[in-house]
């Protein structure tokens, strides 16, 4: 068989697992039945918590070193329904006071209604705004946070999506902005520029 052949087939190549004994119990639960293991994996039967990930025996999978201690694994990162996204922003939406809401539109230049335009929310467990993300459709896939330090990061479980605000016309011109933040002050332009047309003063966005 070449080389390259072999290499792949090893890397490939099933591993099987051995069965604890009352000589090699489990290195996470400590029984001698039921859990099986590798050189630098436990399956452990009965103990979830902790870094793990599902096996498809139903199993925690632990990362082991050499000396059958517990390796901190990466968890898996399970999807979260659109559904209860959206309901979690809409909770987060609705513990933001105006105040809270106007002090965040001051800090970084820009209305309040623009921001209430993007749902933004308060959530008091990760101490951080929320914007809800959306697709397409308008379902909520994912949601932003952003801590009054500006440390942005995402609620775990849903994805990358568009900062849509409320309200926008079925058709007409398109603008397109990179963050929440762009997105915001580009309603309170063509909000003001709106208001310069109804007034006679001519639109300057064309």
């Amino acid at each position: 068989m070449p080389a390259t052949a072999t290499l792949i087939h090893a890397l490939w190549a099933p591993r099987k697992w051995s069965r604890v004994s009352l000589n090699r119990p489990c290195a996470i639960c400590g029984r001698f039945d039921w859990c099986t293991y590798l050189p630098d994996l436990a399956c452990c039967m009965r103990i979830s918590l902790g870094p793990y990930r599902v096996a498809k025996n139903g199993g925690f999978l632990h990362r082991v070193d050499r000396e059958l201690r517990p390796v901190a694994l990466k968890p898996e990162t399970l999807p979260v329904p659109s559904t209860e996204l959206a309901r979690m922003a809409a909770a987060w939406s609705g513990a933001a006071d105006d105040a809270r809401v106007g002090r965040l539109a001051a800090d970084l230049g820009v209305t309040m209604p623009s921001r209430r335009r993007l749902d933004t929310g308060w959530s008091f467990e990760h101490r951080a705004w929320t914007f809800p993300m959306r697709d397409t459709s308008g379902k909520v896939v994912g949601i932003r946070l952003r801590a009054w330090s500006g440390k942005k990061w995402a609620v775990r479980g849903g994805h990358e999506g568009l900062f849509a605000p409320g309200g926008l016309p079925a058709d007409g011109p398109l603008f397109i902005c990179e963050g929440v933040t762009d997105t915001a002050a580009a309603l309170d332009v063509l909000h003001a520029d709106r208001r310069r047309a109804q007034h006679g003063a001519g639109a300057t966005i064309r």
